[in-house]
């Protein structure tokens, strides 16, 4: 039997990665989005048809992530792994960001993964089985001028991950988070090329990470091989980041 993921996200640069990885090697799974249903579409051509299905949906509204939980268990009667990748950055000057994108920088990317968490933990208790993985951010720990909503969110990360992971283990469901540095993507695209090159001077392996190395770590922390490991966070920055 194939393992099932619950994918969030997965139409961004690193959740496409994730998707791509997890489809790549055999899992079943469940790709949502918020705004790009025909790209995961797309994505699933690739891959026999009964691999696959697409969600698109609002994951601050509960309706939504109950119904996204009950899609996995309706299609394929399971669900192994929950990655919560769903993300958004909407930086500003704190005494110029309105309380409206503080709240829904939050929502996004803290609330949604306390309602995603809250929908499938039901069916992984019967199962005494799971593996959950939310994308953190180093910012979460450093912080960043200009990111006190994105910085806020990610930070938040630090208490519930490892609690969750001491709640549920009794259950056989791990509980990890992947902190991924600098990546080209549409979320980072407000890096110039020269300041991608500054930064890159700054990682001591000299290059920028890509939505592959978050997927393979993501794809590890799911697995068998780190059965004993919950309550994580594993960075993958390159090395300009350790904690």
């Amino acid at each position: 039997m194939k393992p099932v993921a619950i994918i969030t996200g997965a139409s961004g640069g690193i959740g496409r990665g994730i998707a791509e990885l997890f489809l790549s090697r055999d899992y079943q799974v469940v790709l949502h989005t918020h705004q790009k249903p025909e790209s995961m579409t797309l994505l699933l051509k690739q891959f026999p048809p009964s691999q696959g299905v697409v969600f698109q949906g609002d994951l601050t509204d509960k309706k939504v992530t109950e119904a996204l939980a009950l899609k996995a268990m309706d299609t394929f009667g399971r669900i192994d792994v929950l990655v919560n990748n769903a993300g958004l950055k909407m930086d500003g000057a704190i005494d110029e960001m309105t309380l409206e994108s503080f709240n829904r920088v939050m929502d996004v990317n803290l609330t949604s993964i306390f309602l995603m968490t809250q929908a499938v933990v039901p069916f992984m208790k019967k199962q005494r089985h799971g593996s959950i993985i939310n994308l953190s951010s180093g910012i979460g720990y450093q912080g960043r001028p200009l990111n006190v909503n994105y910085a806020a969110s990610k930070a938040a990360l630090i208490g519930l991950i490892p609690s969750l992971a001491k709640e549920l283990g009794p259950y056989q469901i791990r509980v990890n988070g992947v902190a991924p540095g600098l990546i080209p993507t549409e979320m980072t695209s407000y890096y110039s090329k020269e300041e991608q090159e500054i930064y890159r001077e700054t990682v001591p392996l000299k290059r920028l990470a890509t939505p592959l190395d978050i997927g393979k770590a993501v794809y590890f922390l799911a697995s068998d091989e780190a059965a004993f490991i919950s309550g994580q966070t594993l960075f993958v920055n390159g090395g300009t980041q350790t904690h």
